[in-house]
């Protein structure tokens, strides 16, 4: 699996043009990254950043849920996240292995999204079947 590294700067300017966002779920936008790749940025887990579209402000977000993630693993409860991690990684290594996930993107050692296959030259099922 592909890792990329993002800078803050490129996150931000990713999640600003909102023109080129393709898609938006509960969970993150999908935007065009590069000829063969859209990138997936989990807007979710750093909204300030995405909100506030501040450099500064996503920067101080992905500390703050760093430092969340470590509390996690040496509390109590560290192994139902072990195992919650686990899961999310064997799922992306699915989705990674029938074409449609192909990298993993990081901000700051943070993990804020996932490049998917471009499909761009595809056809729409529906515009092949009636």
């Amino acid at each position: 699996m592909n890792i990329v590294h993002l800078t803050t700067k490129e996150v931000i300017f990713l999640m600003s043009d909102k023109e080129k966002i393709i898609g938006q779920g509960a969970y993150g936008i999908v935007v065009p990254y590069d000829e063969k790749n859209l990138i997936k940025i989990y807007y979710k887990k750093i909204f300030d950043g995405f909100y506030y579209l501040n450099e500064k402000k996503l920067a101080d977000e992905i500390i703050r849920n760093q430092r969340i993630m470590e509390d996690m693993l040496k509390s109590s409860r560290g192994v139902d996240y072990e195992n919650l991690s686990r899961r999310k990684q064997k799922k992306l290594e699915i989705l990674e292995r029938i074409g449609l996930v192909t990298g993993k993107a990081f901000c700051d050692d943070y993990l804020v999204g996932v490049l998917l296959n471009y499909y761009c030259e595809y056809a729409e099922v529906s515009n092949i079947y009636g």
